[in-house]
């Protein structure tokens, strides 16, 4: 769209979906839908503040000093403000708006990580992703495992059988357990679920990018970001308490007392599903070990995905051994990183999963009421 003068239109308005940083370089002011940015001086933040609301050009003069009349300098700078997405005109506000769309129910945090993420920069030729790795390689790796050396240790049992169960009848009955029994979970089904989910698989040689472990579970750049705490409150043989999987021992480090079904309740929001299963497990991201590769925002994208990642594995191994999973994000983030000793910026709470024997299904056939408060499928002429 050209620019708009004065004459055509009425009021100036900010959009909501522009936000500022301080950068070293200065002030940067971003659309982030147009993905536009400009490094400006104070007194533009000042007016594009004052603009939260519509304005004349002629209340912008008064506010900015200036005599009540327009000036060509003045109408001219609040154009090019408007044609880099800055400011809206009154006839064309919706302009690059997310407003009446299902992104305005998340709000602007949501909506800065989605855009400002989009359409990344990646090495595309041979000659860069050369130097990239020479640059790299030139760096110290971060451990890609970690330890509590001083911990007491459980070694737990090397036999790693997932069952005979046949992939399809898995994938079957797959499903999010909401209720279990008061039975224990058994401590080799426990180990079997921790090693082929958690655990490596084999290792590589990845030349600059050193020696990295694979998993059964798909993750960005083999980086391995994932940790997991496991609190036991019913396990065979198996003292309760908060623990640490030690992925590469394949054992579980002891840290301190389990977390009691109130605890649960609390850091769930009151779900039974985790305040009841006889294991939950807290999932960790190591920042660095992503970052370390991966240096654009994007990359905060692959740690959640490979999050979802691990959930899907450890369901469907869960429920290969009998056993009946659950996983929720609905959690107390900081809280939950306080009581498993972690500082929640260098190492930050993803995940919490659920574990225990299942009970009784609690679906039902669907009905003729909730077929009606159903839309299966969006057809040409839906409305929003």
């Amino acid at each position: 769209m050209g620019k708009q003068s004065n004459d055509d239109v009425a009021y100036w308005t900010t959009p909501p979906e522009v936000v500022a940083t301080w950068r070293t370089e200065g002030i940067a002011v971003e659309n982030y839908v147009t993905g536009s940015q400009q490094i400006v001086a104070a007194d533009v933040l000042n007016l594009l503040g004052f603009c939260h609301v519509p304005r004349t050009a002629e209340q912008i003069a008064e506010h900015l000093g200036l005599t009540s009349q327009v000036s060509d300098e003045l109408q001219g700078f609040i154009d090019e403000l408007n044609s880099a997405g800055l400011l809206t005109a009154s006839k064309d506000h919706n302009r690059g708006s997310l407003s009446g769309t299902a992104w305005e129910d998340w709000g602007p945090e949501a909506q800065y990580f989605h855009w400002t993420t989009k359409d990344a920069p990646y090495l595309e030729s041979d000659e860069t992703r050369e130097l990239y790795g020479d640059d790299l390689g030139a760096l110290e790796q971060p451990a890609l495992f970690k330890t509590y050396p001083e911990a007491p240790t459980i070694h737990l049992p090397r036999l790693l059988d997932l069952g005979a169960a046949p992939y399809g009848d898995v994938v079957r009955h797959r499903r999010t357990y909401r209720r279990f029994t008061e039975d224990a979970v058994g401590l080799e089904p426990l180990s079997a679920l921790l090693a082929w989910t958690f655990g490596p698989t084999r290792f590589i040689d990845a030349e600059v990018f050193g020696t990295l472990p694979f998993r059964a579970y798909a993750n960005a750049g083999a980086r391995s970001e994932v940790e997991t705490y496991v609190n036991v409150s019913r396990v065979e043989g198996l003292e309760a308490g908060l623990y640490h999987y030690n992925q590469l021992e394949h054992g579980l480090e002891y840290l301190a007392e389990s977390l009691t079904e109130e605890d649960l309740e609390y850091l769930s929001y009151h779900q039974p599903m985790v305040s009841k299963a006889p294991v939950v497990m807290f999932l960790s991201a190591k920042v660095q070990r992503l970052s370390h590769k991966y240096k654009h925002p994007r990359s905060l994208r692959a740690m959640y995905i490979d999050a979802g990642q691990v959930g899907q594995l450890f369901a469907m191994n869960s429920t290969a051994l009998g056993l009946g999973p659950t996983q929720t994000a609905a959690f107390r983030d900081t809280e939950i990183e306080h009581r498993i000793g972690i500082d929640g910026v260098n190492e930050t709470a993803v995940y919490c999963l659920g574990l225990g024997v299942p009970s009784t299904l609690d679906s039902a056939p669907t009905t003729l009421m909730a077929s009606r408060h159903t839309t299966l499928v969006e057809s040409d002429n839906a409305q929003a």
